[in-house]
């Protein structure tokens, strides 16, 4: 009811067209690496504190703390895992071998919820701040995210409370959304802006540099004791993350300049082969001891794995190749909108079913033979 009460404006502005966005998927680290502030606002100096994010606590610990500077490396007389505390941060200074952040991150970011299923649980006008707005989420029974609109929005200090997010619209710049609670990722768990962490204990062997015009992210990750099946390698993926579809690959590999020995040769999307069985595509097929991860890559079902009966007949176990590495990419926001957009997508139904011909990957279950080895 309090949807259709709210003005029209509100959710035909703030919330269409949506994109997928996912709260529980950890922010990103706001710490940044080779800043720090006016020496005259330092307030405090401890020495040996392990991480920045040890730092950050002790800054957020102090009320008159704005942000500190953790030291990487020795800096003159000040020694490594010193923590500097700072009382204003007005003017960034460049300086190497210094990490530095607010007291607190924010975990908030542009755009605003999509009201969908009767989500939207109050609306609190005359909100003063992102701070505020959040509090009062934090203090909501069943508040997963909130949207705060700012100063220049028609409907300035409104802060709406959702009992989810499924749905999400990037156009509003003056909504910020954000989650209650937040415990970002660490820094060094940080790249490019995006927060990657493998899963169930697999480390992370590399990632793909950001590639301009493409919000997707594709990185490696590995289980250390070689255990997990090859039919379960997105158990390895980062929280969010899919096995990667031959286009994501030979699109978001470039400059990605790492190599992997053939013994842990990357895997990625699970195809149903045109006779029998599934297969991963997988990556070496030109049988190179090395894998150059910045060369692109046939479409192929090389490695034998597995789909459920339903979508694959006669698929094998899956599990004879445990010493496969697992390539993840995070989710393509324009997959699952009903129309095929290159160059990730070669099929789009604009569902989230693996049980009909298109994959939500948006790839085709069943290439066929004629479009790839072993398919």
């Amino acid at each position: 009811m309090l949807a259709a009460l709210l003005p029209p404006l509100v959710f035909s502005t703030l919330l269409i067209p949506a994109i997928s966005w996912n709260p529980s998927i950890p922010f990103p680290s706001c710490l940044t690496e080779g800043v720090t502030w006016d020496p005259e606002n330092v307030i405090e100096l401890v020495i040996d504190v392990p991480t920045p994010e040890a730092c950050q606590l002790a800054c957020s610990a102090k009320a008159d703390c704005e942000g500190f500077s953790w030291i990487a490396d020795d800096i003159d007389l000040l020694v490594a895992k010193s923590c500097v505390l700072f009382s204003e941060t007005k003017e960034e200074i460049p300086h190497e071998n210094i990490i530095s952040g607010p007291s607190i991150c924010p975990c908030t970011i542009t755009g605003g919820c999509k009201s969908i299923d009767h989500n939207v649980i109050e609306a609190i006008p005359d909100t003063v701040n992102i701070s505020q707005c959040r509090k009062i989420c934090a203090e909501t029974d069943g508040c997963e995210a909130f949207t705060f609109l700012g100063e220049d929005h028609t409907l300035a200090n409104l802060c709406v409370l959702y009992s989810s997010c499924e749905d999400f619209d990037d156009d509003c710049t003056e909504c910020t959304t954000g989650i209650p609670n937040c415990e970002p990722c660490k820094f060094s768990e940080t790249f490019y802006g995006v927060c990657t962490v493998c899963s169930n204990d697999a480390l992370l062997l590399s990632y793909a540099p950001p590639l301009s015009g493409q919000s997707s992210r594709m990185v490696l990750c590995d289980d250390p004791l070689d255990k997990t099946c090859q039919s379960a390698q997105v158990t390895l993926c980062p929280a969010g993350y899919h096995l990667c579809s031959h286009l994501e690959f030979i699109t978001l590999n470039d400059k990605w300049n790492f190599s992997i020995n053939k013994n842990h040769r990357p895997v990625g999307e699970i195809y149903c082969r045109h006779k029998s069985g599934a297969g991963h595509f997988t990556l070496g097929y030109n049988g190179l001891s090395n894998i150059f991860l910045n060369i692109d890559e046939s479409m192929n079902c090389w490695y034998a794995s597995s789909r459920p009966h339903s979508q694959c007949t006669a698929t094998a176990d899956g599990c004879d190749q445990k010493h496969v590495s697992a390539l993840c990419c995070s989710p393509n926001p324009k997959c699952g909108n009903g129309a095929v957009d290159d160059p990730l997508e070669e099929c789009d139904d604009g569902n989230d079913s693996d049980d009909d011909d298109c994959l939500t990957s948006c790839t085709w279950r069943t290439p066929g033979s004629s479009v790839g080895r072993y398919c």
